[in-house]
């Protein structure tokens, strides 16, 4: 019941089919997660090493966040045993494996050619400064984490709040821990997100495990014996209706794109820059790699090796004149945002090309 509620929750559903990375990274945080719950739960030690190399995995995907799981298993051992609870996540290879993982990703980037760039724009500004706590308080940033939140849980977060009144009045000692477990890995996730200084609802997408084995484990403890028949009722209605909404969402979504003009010409060209423009979907969509410049001034002002280069430009930074032998050949849209295509035309002898605008 667990798994087909998470793969009807709008976080799984919409992120599973987009290219990023995280319905990888999430996918390698729950796998961490099931594997504590191996050692923990079941015994099983030797679960303590796919623990720490799927939040290797995790870090890959998405940097230091990955090691999430570590969070939730410290404050689920010590609520449980303590300080003294934290002795049972000590797995030699698995911190073995997990050094080994963190030691090759910065030794990868250490020995990029663009190492110092990577390291400021991405490691530093994205993968640090991203999560770092907000600063103050305002309205948006109290209401923010628990609306996206719950808007990633749709259409089943509006089971939760029973869920979790059900979890904290469990009797019996063994379930108690096990949804106190749950209750953790929710909660603790939840938090560290929230707290951070960028809200994107995507961020959430980690709870969306941890609230579905909630609800599955709140239906477990109803005594109906319609039970299963209501929850297929629902679950197809679900389905059903997230079809129709996908499918109205997709017409609109690839209406306001358009890219076929300009792929034609892109396609021949010999290098193809960006200037004000989203290069990585022109990238991904072209198959083709495409350099970021500041102003339409650094393409006109370029060294031209022998062949026609591109430029894809936005609208409001296209300039009225165009330095010749650049001229406009068709146009792209991106989200609505509209683009120009320049070609850069063929090189013309030193003492006959144009100056740079």
């Amino acid at each position: 019941m667990a798994g087909l509620t998470v793969l009807t929750t709008q976080g799984v559903f919409v992120f599973a089919r987009v290219p990023m990375p995280d319905i990888t990274f999430c996918a390698a945080l729950t796998g961490a997660l099931a594997a504590y719950v191996a050692a923990e739960v079941e015994g099983r030690r030797w679960a303590l090493v796919t623990f720490y190399g799927l939040i290797g995995i995790a870090f890959w995907t998405k940097g230091p966040a990955g090691l999430l799981p570590l969070a939730v298993v410290v404050v689920d051992l010590g609520v449980t045993d303590g300080a003294a609870g934290l002795r049972r996540i000590v797995s030699a290879p698995g911190l073995l494996i997990l050094v080994l993982l963190v030691g090759a990703w910065g030794g990868l980037i250490l020995a990029a050619p663009n190492a110092e760039r990577f390291a400021s724009d991405v490691v530093k500004t994205d993968l640090l400064a991203w999560y770092l706590p907000t600063k103050g308080l305002s309205w948006r940033q109290l209401l923010d984490p628990p609306l996206q939140a719950l808007a990633i849980l749709l259409p089943w977060s509006v089971a939760l709040p029973g869920a979790l009144w059900a979890a904290t009045r469990s009797a019996e000692a063994e379930r108690a821990r096990r949804l106190r477990l749950l209750l953790v890995w929710l909660g603790v996730m939840f938090v560290l997100v929230a707290i951070t200084r960028e809200q994107r609802m995507r961020y959430y997408l980690p709870l969306c495990p941890p609230a579905a084995l909630l609800i599955a484990a709140w239906y477990a403890t109803w005594r109906s014996r319609r039970r299963a028949w209501g929850f297929t009722a629902v679950w197809i209605l679900v389905v059903l209706v997230g079809l129709a909404i996908d499918s109205a969402a997709r017409v609109r979504f690839n209406a306001a794109t358009d890219l076929r003009d300009a792929g034609r010409y892109l396609a021949t060209a010999t290098r193809v820059y960006a200037v004000d423009a989203p290069e990585l979907v022109f990238s991904f969509y072209l198959e083709r790699p495409v350099t970021i410049l500041s102003t339409y001034q650094a393409f006109a002002a370029r060294p031209q090796p022998g062949h026609a280069d591109s430029l894809i430009i936005a609208e409001r930074a296209t300039p009225t004149t165009l330095c010749a032998p650049v001229r406009r050949v068709a146009t792209a849209t991106v989200h609505r945002r509209r683009f120009a295509i320049l070609d850069g035309g063929h090189p013309q002898p030193e003492a006959a090309r144009v100056p740079p605008c």
